[in-house]
């Protein structure tokens, strides 16, 4: 290396990647399952180095060798998403939200190798994806190139193969209105090693048929379980608490031939989470509120299309764009987003009172006519409806956070190539036939 400096031209040197060593030796051996690009995060406590090579010789030289303590320990927090060529939009909106309410905290960003590919050797990673490493990181793109990977089970396969320790788990589409980074250390998280949070449907309403009857406990071989199902846009895991918990949920993701997906006993990942820590009777927190629900008023009709997310105190810290995608104009119609949080929908009752869960019900109904057919809503269509109280957006403690999402989401069509938006509108349209 000192000679390569000491040269008159200064070397040509690239980065090839991050290998590790089996021991904290500085001799110690590669491991190449562990190696790493030249644009992902190396933590610290591990022995490895850095492997160049030189453009005009072709030379390979080795720098930055280190043993386990020549890095301090890195921090064993991130938050994981799962991307995909339509939420690439979503993603970008997301993660610019969370650095604008100031969370530091990694991203990894994980996604399916064959899906980025978009042909004539162009990767959907080349636009998006790294403006986010290089503007709003720390940000990691990690692959997934297992042939057993697809569709939801792409979050489970990043939950069970980040290399961090606790993790929030986020849906692309899912977007905190302040800085998450404070659910690692409530006191839930630290006595369970797990947070999960409510969906809108229990036992006594369910549109997925999650009851006391179903074959699904049968099935488990688990007692029938009075409690809200659960909704996996979000969720905080500690890895090793939760070791055995997540190696049920490996088994009911990936074991073939799958009954959940056969039988219809779930609804994609849905669920999946709660059932495996009940399973191996794995400590967890559930949310106490129940979902709220952010929509659009036309004349007297509310029509709900998100989800609000409480914290463990309450208070509303996730919005899920799930019944209405952020797609930046990029959808199969091609028709710009438009504002769908005119206001909220709250459940009046703690979710602690008696007969809380029999007073929370939520409809899920078609909007027409105030809305399009094809618009499906959630929650109460009456404002004055029992049980629940609906209010003004611009009353919210974040009366602004959709029209910088707005914002954001046209940021990231700006960024895309012709050929990349050619592409993600095909998707769209073909999704939608």
């Amino acid at each position: 290396m000192h000679q390569l400096l000491d040269a008159e031209t200064p070397p040509d040197l690239r980065c090839i990647g991050w290998k590790q060593t089996d021991s904290c030796d500085l001799k110690a051996k590669e491991v190449p399952t562990k190696n790493r690009g030249c644009d992902q995060f190396v933590r610290g406590g591990i022995g490895g180095y850095c492997l160049m090579k030189d453009g005009d010789t072709g030379q390979e030289i080795r720098v930055m060798h280190t043993a386990c303590d020549s890095l301090h320990p890195s921090v064993t927090l991130s938050i994981l998403m799962v991307i995909y060529p339509k939420l690439l939009v979503s993603a970008y909106a997301s993660i610019r939200a969370l650095r604008a309410v100031n969370c530091t905290l990694s991203v990894e960003l994980w996604y399916i190798e064959s899906e980025m590919d978009i042909g004539n050797g162009a990767s959907l990673l080349a636009d998006i994806p790294k403006i986010l490493q290089e503007e709003y990181g720390p940000l990691t793109l990690r692959s997934i190139t297992d042939a057993r990977v697809a569709g939801f089970n792409s979050k489970v396969y990043a939950i069970t193969h980040t290399e961090f320790e606790h993790v929030l788990f986020l849906d692309a589409d899912n977007v905190p209105v302040r800085d998450p980074s404070y659910l690692f250390s409530t006191p839930e998280f630290v006595k369970t090693g797990a947070i999960l949070w409510p969906d809108f449907w229990h036992p006594a309403n369910t549109i997925f048929n999650i009851n006391e009857d179903s074959l699904l406990w049968e099935l488990l071989d688990m007692p029938f379980t009075d409690m809200y199902e659960q909704e996996s846009g979000q969720l905080v895991i500690d890895r090793t608490k939760s070791s055995a918990a997540l190696r049920m949920l490996s088994l009911f993701a990936f074991h073939d031939p799958n009954l959940f997906t056969r039988y219809k006993l779930v609804h994609g990942d849905k669920d999946l989470f709660r059932l495996a820590w009940l399973k191996t009777k794995t400590p967890f927190h559930m949310i106490a509120n129940p979902p709220g629900i952010a929509g659009t008023v036309r004349e007297t009709k509310f029509c709900g299309m998100s989800m609000a997310q409480f914290d463990t105190d309450g208070e509303v810290l996730f919005l899920h764009r799930n019944a209405k995608k952020l797609k930046g104009g990029l959808g199969a119609k091609r028709k710009p987003d438009e504002q769908i949080w005119s206001h909220l929908q709250l459940f009046q009752y703690r979710a602690s009172s008696s007969h809380a869960s029999e007073k929370y019900s939520v409809h899920f109904f078609n909007g027409a006519p105030e809305f399009d057919q094809t618009q499906w809503c959630y929650g109460e269509s009456k404002l004055a409806a029992p049980n629940f109280k609906t209010i003004a957006w611009e009353d919210t403690a974040f009366p602004h956070v959709e029209e910088k999402l707005l914002m954001y989401a046209n940021e990231a069509v700006a960024l895309l190539p012709t050929s990349a938006v050619e592409y993600i509108v095909q998707s769209d349209r073909e999704e939608a036939s």
